[in-house]
């Protein structure tokens, strides 16, 4: 694996993406089971970051939010800061019912209030980091000024991050 190849070559930091997707399959193909299956305690060790990859337009972490993250932390990786590495919604491509703010709101109010939600929640545990890093990043900050401002104000009130 690509993890203790980084670790054992150069020492850099390490980040493992685990994408969550509710409902798609079975419970022998969720994503706590692919880390039992695939990852050694070993490679484990070597990881410094651990995120999720969400799209809750697709699938919504929702009331599972606490459950899952505070899993990943007790059960997989104690001594990792746990991210939500990729969050998608409403981009190019995420395709999935409408489930934010009303029908006729901007997407760029729907992708504020969906940053809000899920940063914001994340932050609040000890071992939680920021990021909230989206699939059209550089379309997204440039072009939607709400998700630029609730950024912006989410890393203000922490005092985490680059607006700090």
């Amino acid at each position: 694996y690509t993890i203790s190849y980084v670790y054992d070559h150069t020492h850099a930091p390490t980040m493992l993406t685990l994408y969550w997707q509710l409902g798609e399959d079975d419970a022998r193909h969720s994503m706590f089971q692919w880390i039992s299956q695939n990852l050694t305690l070993s490679e484990i060790s070597h990881l410094t970051y651990v995120g999720i990859s969400l799209y809750p337009q697709e699938a919504p972490m929702g009331t599972a939010f606490n459950r899952v993250v505070t899993v990943l932390h007790n059960v997989w990786f104690p001594k990792q800061t746990i991210f939500i590495s990729e969050l998608g919604y409403g981009g190019q491509g995420v395709t999935g019912s409408w489930w934010w703010g009303s029908p006729t709101a901007s997407g760029d109010s729907q992708k504020a209030e969906v940053y809000n939600l899920y940063l914001a929640a994340l932050l609040a545990y000890p071992y939680g980091g920021g990021g909230g890093f989206w699939w059209y990043f550089a379309e997204d900050f440039t072009n939607e000024p709400k998700l630029m401002s609730a950024m912006h104000a989410l890393y203000a009130d922490t005092r985490i991050g680059p607006f700090a």
